[in-house]
């Protein structure tokens, strides 16, 4: 019987988190572009600029960082996209811990 199990995911998704676990720069820089097409939508940019405020106005963040993220963010620039997306993959497969050190252990 197949795996009936809804994805939560989008199989372009799942090939960068493939690729990221295998470690495999090629397939990563082929399929990276099509990923940021999913995502780099303006609720996402709104919604990453908002994170960024909220760690400001904790202190977590400088005014100068939220500044830049702010005009990268106007400017369509997919930089800091594509470095968010990269790293939260990374995390999300245990190839790269949190910001606290945290090993996160994927149940692909």
């Amino acid at each position: 019987m197949e795996n009936l199990k809804p994805r939560l995911l989008s199989s372009t998704l799942e090939r960068l988190r493939a690729a990221v676990a295998e470690d495999d720069p090629e397939e990563v820089s082929g399929v990276l572009p099509a990923v940021l097409a999913e995502v780099d939508t303006s609720l996402m940019r709104t919604g990453l600029v908002r994170a960024v405020q909220g760690l400001r106005d904790a202190g977590q963040v400088s005014d100068a960082v939220a500044a830049a993220v702010l005009v990268e963010q106007a400017s369509r620039s997919t930089e800091l996209l594509k470095a968010s997306l990269l790293e939260a993959v990374a995390v999300s497969v245990g190839a790269a811990t949190t910001p606290a050190g945290l090993l996160v252990v994927s149940r692909s």
